[in-house]
């Protein structure tokens, strides 16, 4: 336990998730309360290859897959907080990266998904009439992950809710 009683988490935290379950913003709240640095998988995407609507348009999936996994490779190196693209934990490649990890599913129902991209406004590539059936085939592999946290609640509360399970 460190000084103020939380456990201390001795590898990678990396939380997965449908697109618009708080990863980022449950993760960078995260990472101040571990005193960890945050890494966000898409953000990195962005900054290197452009805007991922643009990289799918462009290259394809298959391409963006790869690259996705490059920078989570990199991401995993140091004790840090990540929040990875909805789609990188259902990967055959993430599987080996995210070995040693600990993973935590933020679930929130597609109601409450749908409800919070229409209000930030941003485009989401995969998001569209198909998103539930999406959503559908990948829930049992996030479900694998080390940890399940209901993220339909607060940024403060879902955040406790992960130390809790840390």
């Amino acid at each position: 336990m460190g000084r103020d009683g939380e456990r201390r988490v001795v590898k990678p935290v990396v939380l997965v998730g449908f697109m618009g379950c708080g990863k980022s913003t449950v993760g960078r709240a995260l990472s101040v309360r571990l005193c960890r640095a945050f890494v966000d998988t898409d953000e990195l995407l962005v900054e290197r290859y452009g805007p991922i609507q643009q990289q799918f348009a462009d290259e394809g999936e298959s391409v963006f897959r790869k690259r996705e996994a490059e920078v989570l490779r990199e991401a995993l190196a140091e004790d840090v907080v990540v929040a990875v693209g909805g789609g990188a934990f259902v990967h055959e490649c993430a599987e080996e990266l995210l070995r040693g990890t600990t993973t935590v599913f933020l679930d929130v129902p597609l109601a409450v998904l749908d409800r919070r991209l229409r209000e930030a406004g941003t485009e989401r590539p995969l998001w569209n009439a198909q998103a539930g059936a999406l959503l559908e085939a990948r829930y049992p592999v996030y479900r694998r992950a080390t940890h399940i946290v209901d993220g339909d609640a607060s940024v403060d509360e879902v955040v406790q809710r992960v130390l809790e399970v840390l």
